[in-house]
């Protein structure tokens, strides 16, 4: 099948994961323009060597709402408290995401991972 369509498949997974909806790579990402991306973080996806950057594709650019736009800076501040290592930090700052946006797939994850390690 070739590894765009595998890449493809793991991406499709890990957005059930997430519960997110359309997920981009970081590849994809350097070819787009005038598009509100959410960073999501780096991943290891099955049958992959090296970890692959996604990100949640929001809004266009021009359409942003500005909830759109303070998730994507929250999300980004938690986002880097947990790369920095620092759990405390970023379980704060995630459950203020998730206390904003409820419904928030991506927070609830990385808050399942924070319990976890």
């Amino acid at each position: 099948m070739g590894d765009t369509v595998n890449t493809a498949s793991r991406v499709e997974q890990l957005s059930k994961d997430l519960g997110s909806y359309l997920l981009v790579t970081g590849e994809l990402v350097a070819g787009l323009d005038g598009f509100l991306l959410r960073d999501l973080g780096s991943f290891k996806l099955r049958g992959r060597r090296t970890v692959t950057r996604i990100f949640e594709l929001i809004a266009r650019m021009d359409n942003a709402a500005t909830h759109q736009r303070k998730l994507c800076a929250d999300f980004a501040e938690a986002l880097a408290a947990y790369e920095g290592q620092r759990a405390e930090d970023a379980r704060t700052r995630f459950q203020s995401v998730r206390q904003q946006f409820p419904r928030d797939g991506p927070s609830e994850y990385y808050l399942r991972l924070i319990e976890t390690t």
